[in-house]
């Protein structure tokens, strides 16, 4: 038995135990799901370097095989146990996903990418414990999934069933993990307001062990009036060894409104990290080593309507990430894994992914969908001369929350 399994059981073991022993209510829950289908088809540009060292590319049209797997995050169990009125545990335990390589990937053609599959290792996104205090503040402390975005944070992307495929804004701007302690309360002016606030003190994106003495502290408000939130976050902090410690920040700003069956959603993310190592390639030939401050952004809009409810919903979703940097594979290179800065023969690089995305939702039964999904994705290097993919994928899923 795997290190992986023997701590998720002792984790069930001890959470049936203590509600066992203490008379508290235990809740269980969970997800499942798998893609049936999964096909992409388009052309690109496919970089790479010749004796000299120079660039060389070359176009291509393709069509990846037919995917069939497990999705990335295929099983999610919940565990609350209700320990006392003002006292609860939260684990979830990420118990299976694989990693294919289905997804299309910048400097490789469609279908290249893609492996048999192997199936991740147990980790736990969440694993917390919740205490009411007074002036009606909840205090959660633990591996928690800070809410900085809506889409990742507070998974309305997951609970709208609107896209199978984890977004570039989210991978490059919303998600967030951490280890450390949130309090959050909600503040009720009147006159139909209504502030749902959050502030953290948080290792720095940290979820197992923090790497320094530093702290990091993060903010998040979203002022509600009528069917309208207005969404924002802000943190920061200093990463590094200590007595060398960089400064970061990031932020959140966005819009939302739910009209009935009909909603919509927006945000942009962007922060700034300080003292990034990377090698540069100058334009003179040669390769030296700098650093400089990595400055990502990111946002999307989506919009949905459920048809009929609990039965057929339909959604876009428009996202566009910069994550400010690029990798020696992506430009060619076959050795070395260390970021490439902004200038190669005297023009700026850096990765782009534009993705617009639509999805038709048929629910079997409430909780449990069927998912056909169109991906149309445009993303490059720099301007494109050099590595760029432009693609269609149709992915058909099945999910369930139970």
């Amino acid at each position: 038995m795997t290190k992986q399994k023997v701590l998720l059981a002792a984790v069930l073991v001890t959470a049936l135990a203590a509600t066992g022993a203490m008379g508290a209510q235990l809740n269980f829950g969970g997800d499942i799901g798998w893609v049936l289908f999964d096909v992409s088809s388009g052309s690109g540009i496919q970089p790479s370097r010749d004796s000299a060292g120079n660039p060389v590319a070359t176009a291509y049209d393709t069509t990846g095989r037919v995917n069939t797997y497990l999705m990335s995050h295929g099983v999610g169990l919940y565990f609350n146990a209700q320990l006392t009125n003002d006292i609860s545990i939260n684990v979830l335990a990420d118990c299976g996903g694989t990693a294919t390589g289905a997804t299309p990937s910048l400097g490789k053609k469609l279908g290249t990418q893609q492996g048999t599959g192997t199936l991740k290792a147990v980790s736990f996104p969440e694993a917390n414990i919740a205490l009411m205090l007074p002036w009606q503040v909840q205090m959660t402390t633990g591996i928690i999934r800070p809410i900085f975005s809506e889409d990742y944070g507070e998974k309305k992307s997951y609970q709208e069933h609107n896209r199978m495929h984890k977004s570039s804004a989210n991978a490059y701007g919303g998600e967030w993990h951490d280890l450390g302690i949130e309090l959050y309360r909600s503040f009720e002016p009147g006159g139909g307001f209504s502030i749902p606030a959050y502030a953290y003190l948080l290792a720095g994106e940290q979820m197992i062990g923090d790497d320094n003495s530093n702290k990091s502290l993060l903010f998040h408000v979203a002022p509600t009036f009528w069917k309208l939130r207005l969404l924002g976050s802000y943190g920061f902090g200093k990463e590094g060894a200590d007595g060398a410690l960089e400064p970061w920040s990031r932020y959140a700003v966005g819009l939302g409104g739910d009209f009935g069956p009909v909603y919509f959603r927006g945000e942009c993310f962007g922060g700034s990290w300080a003292g990034v190592p990377v090698f540069n390639h100058k334009p003179e030939g040669g390769i030296d080593t700098t650093t400089y401050t990595r400055k990502p952004t990111a946002w999307y809009v989506t919009a949905g309507v459920n048809v009929i409810p609990d039965k057929l919903g339909f959604n876009l979703v428009y996202d566009q990430s910069s994550p400010d940097w690029t990798t020696w594979g992506k430009l060619g290179y076959t050795t070395g894994s260390s970021n490439v800065t902004n200038m190669h023969n005297g023009q700026a690089i850096g990765e782009s992914y534009t993705t617009i995305g639509a999805t038709v939702q048929y629910w079997v039964i409430p909780g449990s969908a069927l998912m056909l999904e169109y991906n149309k994705g445009l993303w490059k290097v720099g301007d494109g001369t050099l590595c760029k993919l432009d693609f269609n994928r149709i992915t058909l899923g099945w999910r369930t929350v139970f």
